[in-house]
């Protein structure tokens, strides 16, 4: 029937949700252990901060007894849009990000790739800190100007 999916079982749906989960019960465990880790393939990078994977798996017909490649695209959270296309990546399940983000690259399979994009991620982390600074310094002193024009007037 109309069941919803749980931990890899179909169930149908309790009458009345528990408020808090039983204590000893092997269905929960704490949040780190249920991150799901896969190596993706980029297939999209046009988006802002935001890439789609081509995750791979094979999957065995249960009638047929052939093995299928299935595919799974993944929207992932890139801070720096520093992936490029056909990068081959790790992925990790976080908490939602939008409605269909829910994943973050972890890092580049290629040790010698990662080290360059390491480098652009300071690079790129010391340019934002600069440009925040500069606004923060300029919005200082513009409340200050309007500080000393408002008392320029009650005067």
């Amino acid at each position: 029937g109309a069941g919803w999916r749980y931990l890899g079982a179909t169930m149908t749906a309790p009458l009345s949700r528990p408020t808090a989960p039983p204590a000893a019960s092997a269905f929960h465990t704490t949040a780190a252990c249920l991150k799901q880790v896969f190596t993706g393939t980029i297939v999209s990078n046009a988006m802002n901060k935001s890439v789609v994977c081509a995750v791979f798996r094979l999957q065995m017909h249960p009638k047929y007894q052939v093995v299928l490649k299935k595919r799974s695209k993944i929207m992932a959270h890139a801070e720096y849009d520093e992936y490029e296309l056909g990068d081959k990546v790790l992925i990790e399940q976080t908490r939602p990000l939008s409605k269909r983000k829910a994943f973050k690259v972890l890092r580049h399979k290629d040790p010698e790739r990662e080290a360059e994009l390491q480098e652009m991620r300071v690079r790129i982390q010391k340019e934002r800190e600069i440009k925040y600074e500069q606004s923060k310094a300029m919005w200082a002193e513009k409340l200050a100007k309007d500080a000393a024009e408002l008392a320029a007037r009650e005067q």
